[in-house]
C-alpha cells in the first residue's frame, strides 16, 4: 500500500466503520454564516528537515461517499523555505465534493519531481507518489456546501472554505474537526485525520 493511501487509509476506509461521531447534523442545528465563495487562501510551516526548492505541497481531497472511494487533487503551491499560502480561486470540483456537499482537504507536501495530476483530477496511481510524500498536515481544508446528512461535527462550520483542527477520537471511533485558524503544519510525522 502506498504511503499516501497508507498514512489516508484511515480517512479512506469509510466502509469499515460504524459511522462513529458521524451522525448527520440534526435538523434543528442552528444556522451558519456563508463564508466568501472565492478568493480563500490557506498558508502555514513546513516541518520537514531540509526541505528541497521547488517542493510541491498540494491539497488532496478525500471522498468516501463513493465506491471506491478515491483521492482528488485541488490546489497546488510551492512553498517558500519553511512556509506557504496556498489560494484557491473557486469552490472544489463536483468530483472532489462528497454526497452529502462537504469536502475534506489534505495537506501534501511532495518532493520538487512529482508527478501530481492536473487540478481536479483523481489520483490514479498513488504508488507511483509514494516515494515522493515529504510531509502531510493533520489540520484540512474544509468545504461545507448544502447537503443532508452531513456528520455532526461539521454544524459550526460555515458554508463555503474554512479551516478544521483535527480532534482526535479517545472514546469514539472516528476523530473530528473543530473550526480553526486558517494556518496549517505539514511536517513528516504528522498523520491525517481519522475522520471517517
Amino acid at each position: 500500500m502506498s504511503r499516501i493511501l497508507g498514512l489516508l487509509c484511515a480517512v479512506l476506509l469509510v466502509a469499515c466503520g460504524d459511522g462513529g461521531n458521524n451522525d448527520p447534523v440534526p435538523d434543528s442545528a442552528p444556522p451558519v454564516a456563508d463564508a466568501p465563495a472565492a478568493g480563500f487562501s490557506v498558508e502555514g510551516t513546513i516541518d520537514v528537515a531540509n526541505p528541497p526548492a521547488g517542493a510541491k505541497l498540494a491539497v488532496l481531497w478525500v471522498v468516501s461517499s463513493g465506491s471506491p472511494d478515491t483521492v482528488v487533487k485541488f490546489g497546488e503551491t510551492v512553498p517558500t523555505g519553511t512556509t506557504f499560502v496556498l489560494g484557491l480561486a473557486s469552490d472544489p470540483p463536483a468530483n472532489a465534493i462528497n454526497s452529502d456537499g462537504l469536502a475534506v482537504g489534505l495537506l501534501a507536501l511532495f518532493a520538487p519531481d512529482a508527478a501530481l495530476p492536473p487540478d481536479g483530477t483523481v489520483v490514479t496511481d498513488p504508488d507511483a507518489l509514494e516515494p515522493k510524500v515529504l510531509g502531510l498536515g493533520e489540520d484540512a481544508v474544509i468545504w461545507r456546501g448544502p447537503g443532508t446528512g452531513q456528520p455532526a461535527w461539521t454544524a459550526p462550520f460555515p458554508h463555503g472554505y474554512s479551516c478544521g483542527k483535527c480532534v482526535r477520537a479517545t472514546t469514539e471511533t472516528f476523530d473530528t474537526f473543530t473550526p480553526a485558524a486558517c494556518a496549517i503544519s505539514v511536517a513528516a510525522s504528522h498523520e491525517p485525520c481519522n475522520w471517517t
